[in-house]
């Protein structure tokens, strides 16, 4: 085994194959992909059993089951830190209600073991794609709507995240919170937010995985991009073709 890893030696895109928790209860059947820069980094993780989502092409044609299978995902973003051989996941963006994420990390051949401090569970995880240039990190805020972000590339590889206009209330589980409201429509804006993955395809960037599961196959529309701002063509919840507004702090892909 080996230990003292450095964050700056996880850039990369990596996948999970375990997922074991101290109760007996294992799982290696969900998809997961993180990806990893200096600093930065996107994570999505979808459970199996994903339903049909043929037809839909915003937010507000999702169904009922569409909207619980979306739910049980896990898709966050922010910045990994490291304090002795405790790693941080400061999480500025997540689908469910922010908690503090803790653990370790250490490498069992060429395995990465992530363990949790009160050793609820143990993860493992393997590299994809290592460090390659050009490498881009980038915290988004959308100042018309009041939204945040986050941006990773590594190589050919690009993760994005958004998050939704109004947080989730503090304590609250996201399965709680959407169960309280009143009508599909409010269910349907807490699910809008994105974590998805993307790669290069004829000098554009196609999405390969996202937490909105319509998008995938289609384009990440970058508009134009310079030192401060980044405009983006998206849909609102609606279908609608907007251009949104991002300012940016670091350089652009």
């Amino acid at each position: 085994m080996s230990h003292g890893i450095q964050v700056s030696e996880l850039t990369g895109l990596w996948h999970r194959s375990l997922i074991a928790h101290s109760d007996g209860r294992r799982d290696t059947d969900t998809q997961v992909r993180w990806l990893q820069g200096p600093k930065s980094y996107v994570d999505l993780r979808q459970p199996a059993g994903r339903p049909v989502f043929d037809g839909v092409s915003h937010v507000r044609d999702l169904r009922p089951h569409q909207i619980e299978w979306m739910a049980g995902q896990l898709a966050f973003a922010g910045q990994l830190t490291c304090a002795g051989d405790v790693f941080s996941w400061h999480k500025s963006m997540d689908l469910h209600p922010i908690e503090p994420d803790l653990g370790r990390l250490f490498f069992d051949g060429e395995t990465l073991v992530e363990q949790a401090l009160d050793l609820a569970y143990v993860e493992h995880w393997h590299r994809e794609t290592a460090a390659a240039e050009p490498i881009v990190e980038a915290r988004l805020n959308d100042p018309d709507e009041g939204r945040s972000g986050v941006l990773v590339r590594v190589g050919a590889r690009l993760g994005f995240a958004r998050s939704r206009t109004t947080e989730l209330p503090l304590g609250d589980s996201l399965a709680d919170v959407l169960a309280a409201q009143p009508t599909l429509r409010a269910r349907q804006d807490l699910l809008d937010c994105e974590v998805a993955m993307a790669t290069p395809d004829g000098g554009r960037w196609r999405i390969t995985r996202s937490s909105l599961p319509w998008r995938e196959g289609t384009i990440f529309a970058f508009e134009s991009a310079s030192a401060g701002e980044m405009l983006v063509r998206e849909q609102d919840a609606a279908g609608r073709e907007v251009l949104w507004h991002w300012e940016i702090a670091g350089s652009m892909p």
